[in-house]
């Protein structure tokens, strides 16, 4: 049976190929063993046009390269062409054989052969070969080209389909950023929002532990706050306190460095170490001043470090500076607010304090420590309008020491200032016990107002206080009525009336205490229109 033509076994070993490189090494080699040479170069043109070498076979084997490697092709051909090598006489049918690869009238590139023997070279079986690398190379270049394509329309799904993963997840955290920050918000402390930030983030942000640091005012010392120990609960851990560690993430954090990760790293937790995976830490800072950081691990999950979780933990810690910041100016403005607020109560209290001491003093004799005229008269002012309003008697009594001048005279005046202070402090209390009020009107004149003191009452009250002075028994060797001190006094009673001059009841007790002075002292008489005839309206009596 007649052997297949060379073209037919070579169209055959091509079909069978299963890729470019095949097909490369089958055609190189059985151009080789067919016309016996030892070099073979297959070239490919770029989109630029520019030729590649993509395999060749020389005497050190078969090399494929993908890509295509640059090369300088010395002969171009439109058709099959032959070069001979007049420089060597010992092969005098030496060159190169151009096979052109043509696919619908456009070269794409070349098979160039080298051979010491060219004349062993058929044009039609050449003509045969160069058509079947030409369709071979370009089906399995379309093929290839397919493939990539394929593969980076697949890459292309894939990697849109992560970033639509991605893009949801960004979204997603992006809302649970907003709710956190709400949530922060309404912190009424900054230890509730230190714990806010601690469990919120866990919840809202998918984190997995998460522990705050707060830096003192010289950046010397940290405390904790809050953290979240090996199971996952949240601790309290203000306990954790003292000078900073020298740990690798240090120096970025101070350097204003928002954010260190480190994976594959020891995880500790109060000091010891429970775990490996990665780490990060992440700077508090607001303006120029540092608050602490935020220190984050993988211990509970083992979740490996996501893309965005820089971005992430970069947003987390800007959020959580701005609102510690903010709940700490804060809680110091309500601090400075409540000290203001009890300076000025206690002004508030110191000026009360001063003032009732004013009052009081305004209102006092400084000598017998009881109320005074000025007292008197807005005393006087309030028992008239009450008297008027529920038509009340009121009883006014002036009373003086008898022959006083010759008590200062025979005994000095600091003996009569201690005289007036304990006649004025024994009278006091009987008028205190009585319900009235015993006033200094000047010098050794005194006032008792009395509201709701009839004419009876009155006189019952007189002649108690006369007794109470005479019991006192302070002698008095100066006057000429007794060898003790004596009081002469004069009563006003009436029921106020709408168009009577209140003055007026005082001239009537000041006409009583007249009156009595002159038959004889040592008495208290009530004012008699009769005796002491005064222009007025009407005085009602009692």
């Amino acid at each position: 049976m007649p052997t297949a033509p060379f073209y037919e076994q070579l169209s055959t070993s091509l079909n069978r190929a299963y890729d470019m490189q095949t097909v490369c090494e089958i055609f190189c080699r059985s151009l080789a063993y067919k016309y016996n040479v030892n070099y073979v170069s297959i070239l490919i043109r770029d989109e630029a046009g520019q030729l590649n070498e993509l395999a060749k076979f020389d005497r050190a084997g078969i090399r494929y390269y993908s890509p295509a490697r640059p090369t300088e092709c010395a002969y171009e051909a439109d058709e099959i062409a032959f070069y001979h090598d007049d420089d060597d006489p010992q092969h005098p049918n030496s060159g190169q054989v151009i096979l052109p690869l043509t696919r619908h009238q456009q070269n794409f590139g070349y098979v160039m052969i080298d051979s010491n023997q060219l004349d062993g070279f058929c044009n039609h079986e050449l003509a045969i070969i160069s058509r079947i690398a030409a369709l071979e190379l370009e089906a399995r270049q379309l093929f290839e080209d397919m493939i990539d394509h394929e593969l980076t329309r697949k890459t292309t799904e894939r990697m849109v389909a992560e970033q639509h993963h991605n893009q949801q997840i960004l979204l997603e955290q992006m809302n649970a950023l907003h709710e956190l920050s709400d949530h922060l918000w309404k912190a009424k402390s900054v230890d509730e929002l230190l714990y806010r930030s601690v469990f919120l983030g866990r919840e809202l942000l998918q984190l997995d532990r998460i522990a705050i640091f707060l830096l003192n005012a010289d950046k010397t010392e940290m405390q904790g706050t809050y953290g979240t120990d090996i199971d996952g609960n949240i601790t309290d851990e203000h306990y954790f306190k003292g000078p900073l560690p020298d740990l690798w993430f240090q120096q970025s954090i101070k350097d204003n460095d928002f954010i260190s990760i480190r994976d594959n790293t020891n995880l500790f937790h109060d000091g010891v170490k429970v775990g490996t995976g990665w780490n990060a830490f992440v700077a508090l800072w607001h303006n120029d001043r540092q608050l602490g950081w935020i220190a984050l691990d993988n211990l509970l999950t083992g979740t490996p470090v996501q893309p965005q979780l820089t971005q992430l933990l970069k947003l987390y810690s800007a959020m959580v500076s701005q609102h510690l910041r903010y709940k700490e100016a804060e809680e110091h403005q309500k601090s400075l607010n409540a000290t203001l607020e009890q300076h000025i109560q206690e002004r508030t209290c110191e000026l009360e304090d001063s003032n009732r001491v004013l009052e009081r003093l305004s209102n006092e004799d400084p000598l017998t420590r009881i109320a005074n005229r000025r007292c008197f008269g807005k005393r006087f002012e309030q028992a008239w309008q009450q008297a008027l309003t529920l038509q009340h008697s009121l009883s006014l009594l002036i009373f003086d020491i008898d022959h006083f001048k010759n008590y200062n005279d025979f005994y000095g005046h600091a003996a009569g200032d201690e005289c007036l202070k304990k006649l004025s402090q024994k009278i006091d209390g009987v008028c205190q016990r009585r319900g009235v009020q015993l006033f200094r009107y000047g010098g050794e004149e005194f006032i008792i107002l009395m509201p709701q003191h009839n004419r009876t009452e009155a006189k019952t009250f007189s002649d108690q206080l006369l007794h109470e002075v005479q019991r006192l028994n302070i002698a008095h060797y100066a006057s000429p009525i007794t060898s003790h001190l004596t009081l002469s006094g004069g009563i006003a009673t009436l029921i106020p009336e709408p168009n009577f001059d209140r003055e007026l009841m005082i001239k009537m007790a000041d006409e009583a205490l007249y009156n009595a002075k002159n038959n004889g002292r040592d008495q208290v008489l009530f004012y008699s229109p009769q005796k002491n005839p005064i222009k007025t309206e009407r005085i009602l009596l009692r």
